[in-house]
C-alpha cells in the first residue's frame, strides 16, 4: 500500500502530511481539547487504537509544522508536559535560519574552490 500524503501550505513552504498525521489533524479539529488535556488525549488515543504518547508526539509534529496555532485550545489546564517537550525541539524559524546559514556556507565553499 502506498503512502498517502496531504500537502499543506505553511507560510511559504509545503508540508506533506502522512495519512496518520492527517487523521490526527482531523481528530484535533473535532476535539481541540486533545491538545492541552492529557485525560482527553488518553481517551481519544484509546478510542482510535493508539497510545497517548503516539498522539502527543504527532500533535508535537503538527505544532512544529505550524498547523495548530489556529485551533489549539485555550484551556486553563497547565500544558507543562507538552510545553517542556516542545521547548527542546527546534521551531520552524530556527530551521529556516539553519538552512540559510548552511546555504551561505555551501555557496562560500563553491566560490572558493571554483
Amino acid at each position: 500500500m502506498g503512502i498517502f500524503t496531504l500537502e499543506v501550505i505553511v507560510g511559504e513552504s509545503m508540508v506533506d502530511l502522512t495519512e496518520h498525521e492527517k487523521k490526527i489533524f482531523d481528530i484535533i479539529k473535532q476535539n481541540p481539547d486533545v491538545v492541552s488535556s492529557r485525560p482527553t488525549r488518553e481517551e481519544v488515543a484509546q478510542k482510535h487504537g493508539m497510545s497517548e504518547k503516539t498522539l502527543r508526539n504527532r500533535i508535537g509534529d503538527l505544532r512544529r509544522y505550524g498547523l495548530l496555532s489556529q485551533i489549539e485550545s485555550r484551556s486553563d489546564e497547565s500544558f507543562t508536559e507538552d510545553k517542556n517537550a516542545a521547548g527542546n525541539e527546534l521551531n520552524q524559524s530556527t530551521y529556516l535560519v539553519a538552512w540559510a546559514i548552511a546555504s551561505l556556507a555551501s555557496l562560500a565553499v563553491f566560490i572558493i574552490y571554483f
